[in-house]
């Protein structure tokens, strides 16, 4: 295990890195032929290199192969998913070379559990079946994992948690907040949440759909653009920028981001009728889908731009502005700076990307050969980074 100063200063390293990246910039070019010919001819460059994370034992549940997904990773490089083994499926924790079964709640065979998300103090959320066959929320913290109940006696799942140790996810039908032991509905239909606790997502008005922002027990409606009658968010950023759609007056839908008392129409991909905001960063840049009849479309929108760059679209972001990308025929791709970087497999093609740290490491989901079709929980790690990391150095 790496000591507390070996982690200090691995932290403050990533740290001086992204400091770096914020302050450098790139010159993005605007032309979308040219993105997508240097989106292209980045895809023969592989700085990326796979770790195969394994499972947590052999066979799985029901004799068969053994399957992991990794969902989640943080700043710290601790990584968090769901792996199988004998007794069932366990949440599992990764860190440096070393995957740690977490276990589930207790009830019969088969056992389940999966963590989805991980903070930077090692607090780890998800959900886990109960005796009685109930999902419930859970929280894994300095060994224990802790049942979280429901808003009403029925289920439960926790989706995220932040940097105060507030988490989000659902309950009985309703999105709620647990914070300091207390479970809170919302009132709104939850997708993300800031590490301020403000969380957004969709307000049912009676009529329509609204996206919201919910503060500290009250809900503000973020409106629409003129005339258009619906919108959604999606994401919002620790510096308070959210993202989304708004259906306009002619009845398209254009991807919009709320902030600084102004909401900005980001319009779509040119040929496009629908675009969406899926992930915004601190700074403002936005990472989503556009579609229309020629099929879907990632982009990223940066000082009033909307870029084409490649894939079908985005499933994460981080705060450099480094964007993981959905290819068609199961790839995976990261876009930063005009090129797109496919990553590489386990074996076969298949791979998932799902979240990115700060410090660019990726996680998800590769097929490996001889794994009779089962998944593997993956790790992209940059550059040389792969056999240190693989040995916990």
């Amino acid at each position: 295990m790496r000591s507390d100063n070996q982690h200090r200063r691995r932290a403050r390293l990533r740290a001086i890195v992204l400091a770096a990246a914020v302050l450098a910039g790139c010159s993005q070019p605007t032309d979308p032929g040219r993105v997508l010919a240097m989106a292209v001819a980045s895809r023969n460059s592989a700085p990326y290199k796979i770790l195969d994370l394994g499972t947590l034992g052999y066979p799985g549940p029901f004799g068969d192969a053994p399957r992991s997904t990794a969902l989640a990773v943080n700043q710290r490089g601790q990584v968090v998913g769901w792996a199988q083994l004998p007794a069932g499926t366990h949440a599992f924790l990764w860190q440096d070379g070393s995957m740690r079964d977490l276990g589930a709640l207790p009830r019969a065979f088969p056992e389940y559990a999966a963590a989805t998300d991980i903070n930077d103090q090692g607090q780890v959320v998800g959900r886990s079946v109960t005796a009685a066959g109930s999902d419930h929320a859970f929280l894994w913290e300095d060994g224990v994992m802790q049942d979280l109940g429901t808003l009403s006696g029925g289920y439960s799942s926790a989706q995220r948690i932040n940097e105060r140790g507030q988490i989000l996810g659902y309950s009985d039908g309703s999105s709620v907040l647990w914070d300091n032991g207390a479970i809170t509905a919302l009132g709104i239909a939850a997708q993300a949440m800031n590490d301020r606790g403000q969380v957004v997502g969709d307000l049912n008005t009676g009529s329509t759909i609204h996206a919201a922002i919910w503060e500290a027990g009250v809900v503000t409606d973020l409106g629409t653009l003129d005339g258009g009658d619906s919108s959604w968010a999606r994401d919002i950023s620790n510096s308070g920028w959210v993202v989304g759609g708004s259906r306009t007056a002619t009845g398209e839908v254009h991807a919009v981001r709320w902030g600084q008392g102004e909401l900005t129409d980001l319009g779509t991909l040119p040929g496009d009728s629908r675009a969406l905001g899926l992930h915004v960063n601190p700074r403002g840049q936005v990472a989503g889908q556009s579609s229309g009849t020629s099929g879907r479309h990632a982009f990223q929108w940066h000082d009033g731009v909307m870029q084409q760059i490649g894939g079908l679209t985005v499933s994460s972001m981080n705060a450099p502005g480094v964007v993981t990308v959905v290819l068609a025929f199961g790839g995976a791709a990261a876009w930063w700076c005009g090129a797109l970087t496919e990553l590489p497999p386990m074996g076969d093609r298949h791979v998932e990307a799902v979240d990115i740290s700060n410090a660019g490491w990726i996680v998800g989901l590769g097929v490996p050969l001889g794994a009779a079709g089962g998944n593997h929980a993956a790790l992209w790690l940059p550059g040389g980074e792969a056999a240190r990391v693989a040995h916990g150095r």
